[in-house]
C-alpha cells in the first residue's frame, strides 16, 4: 500500500514535470489559430496516448500478463487518465470546453477510476476472502 502511494506521489511528479515542460515552450503559440491551438494538439494527443495505453494495459492485467497490480506504470497510466479527467471537469466548469469534448475525456477519468480500483480496493477485497 505505502508502494502505491510512493508509485502515484512518482507520476505526479512526472505529469507536473511534462506539463511544465509543454507550457514553457509552447504557450503561447505563435500559430494563427489561436495562442491556445497547440496546446490543444498536445492535450489531445496526450489523451488518446493516455487511453489506448490505459486500455491496452487493463487488457494485459486482465489476461494475466501483468501479474501485480502495484506496477509503477500501470499505476502511472491510472494517474495520467484520473489526472485528464479532473483537468477536462475544471475545463469544462470554467467553460473553456465544449460538452462534446468534455464527455470523450470522461472516458479517460473513468479508466483511471478502474485501474486505481484494481490497485487499491481489489487487493482489500481478495485479502479478506
Amino acid at each position: 500500500m505505502k508502494q502505491n502511494c510512493t508509485y502515484i506521489g512518482y507520476s505526479l511528479t512526472a505529469i507536473a514535470l511534462l506539463s511544465s515542460f509543454v507550457i514553457f515552450f509552447v504557450y503561447p503559440s505563435t500559430s494563427e489559430l489561436g495562442r491556445n491551438f497547440t496546446l490543444a494538439v498536445i492535450l489531445l494527443f496526450i489523451r488518446y496516448c493516455g487511453l489506448w495505453a490505459g486500455l491496452g494495459i487493463i487488457l494485459l492485467r486482465l489476461l494475466g500478463i501483468i501479474k501485480k497490480s502495484n506496477n509503477i506504470i500501470y499505476i502511472f497510466l491510472g494517474t495520467l487518465n484520473i489526472c485528464l479527467g479532473i483537468l477536462s471537469w475544471i475545463l469544462y466548469l470554467n467553460n473553456e470546453m465544449m460538452l462534446r469534448v468534455f464527455h470523450v475525456f470522461i472516458i479517460n477519468l473513468f479508466l483511471g477510476v478502474i485501474i486505481f480500483m484494481d490497485v487499491f480496493l481489489l487487493k482489500i477485497v481478495i485479502n479478506k476472502t
